[in-house]
Parts: C-alpha cells; structure tokens; sequence
C-alpha cells in the first residue's frame, strides 16, 4: 500500500476487539461494504445541510413523496401519466431530536468506531494504538528520548479541510501528520 495507509490499517487490524463500541467491529472499517455513488453519493463526508434550516416539499396529491426542490414537478404523478403536480408544499419538522425520541440507552449511541473512555495515541505514520504508561515510554524510547524539555505539546484544529489534506497526504507520504499539521503551526 502506499504512503501510510499501510500502518494505519496494519494498526487497525492488530487492535483489539475489546476496544471497539459494541455495536461495531473491525471488519466494518478494515472490509467496508462500498455503496454506490447512486445510492449514496457523499458517504465519506457529513450532511452539510443543517436539519432545522432543511426544507422538503411535497405533493399535495401524493404527499408520501418529497423533494428539496421547491416547485420540482412529482415523479409519482409524471410517471402514471397524471396532471402534472407540483411539490410545492413544505413539510414541517416535529423534531430533530434522536435520542430523545428512542428507546436505545445512551451508551450505544456514542458515535464512531472504538470507546470513548480510552485515549488513543495516533503516531506521524497514522497507526493507532491505545494509550497507556508502558507504550508512551516505549515510544519515548523508540526515538531514543532523554531530555524531556525538547518534548512539546501541539493542539490543532481538525475539521474536513484537515481530513481531506490528512488522506491526501496518507496517499504521498509515510508522515501524514507532520505533512498536515507542523507547517501550520510555525
């Protein structure tokens, strides 16, 4: 594989059932069923658009059929040759609450892959391992550290600009993480 796509997945693969959330597993991330750009054409990146500023129209004569296009023509009507009706009704929103609307505890809805509680140390080549004493000194010693006063602590900001260039630069470099986030920061 090329750039550090390699390490992450080799990471992956060598964590632990235990630290994924219940309601997931490894092969979900390491053997994803690949939707089609038909049916779900933005499956990598969020929904932008903002449920509450969303708005739907329906069709006043079949009104189980929607579109976000305001005065788009019902393709229930044009396709059994009715008079051509127009999706011009917005629909109204109860709620966009989820959790508050469902049965499920709230320790299965934490979104993502592996549990909360644990901190995760992601190295420069993108492996991914769980954070403990004995695999920080074992880092520490793996880049031959001895004065601590040259270590130093970076925050950054990650949103989907950063992701993009993170998987752009995993695709060209064994370094991701410096690549995307040290030019920025001096």
């Amino acid at each position: 594989m090329i750039g550090c796509i390699s390490s992450l997945y080799g990471s992956l693969e060598k964590l632990d059932e235990s630290y994924m959330q219940p309601n997931q597993n490894k092969d979900s991330i390491l053997k994803p069923t690949i939707t089609t750009q038909v049916t779900n054409p933005n499956f990598l990146l969020p929904d932008t658009k903002n449920p509450e500023n969303r708005k739907l129209y329906y069709c006043s004569s079949h009104p189980g059929y929607v579109s976000d296009i305001h005065n788009s023509v019902c393709s229930h009507c044009r396709s059994q040759g009715y008079t051509r009706n127009y999706m011009s009704q917005e629909v109204k929103f109860v709620g966009t609450n989820v959790s508050a609307s469902t049965d499920t505890p709230a320790s299965d809805q934490a979104g993502g892959y592996v549990k909360g509680l644990v901190t995760y140390m992601v190295t420069c080549d993108l492996s991914v391992s769980p954070m403990s004493m004995v695999s920080g000194v074992g880092l520490l010693n793996k880049f031959d550290i001895k004065d601590f006063g040259v270590l130093e602590e970076k925050v950054v900001e990650f949103g989907i600009n950063e992701g993009l260039e993170l998987l752009k630069a995993s695709l060209l470099s064994k370094d991701a993480l410096t690549a995307v986030f040290l030019p920025k920061l001096n």
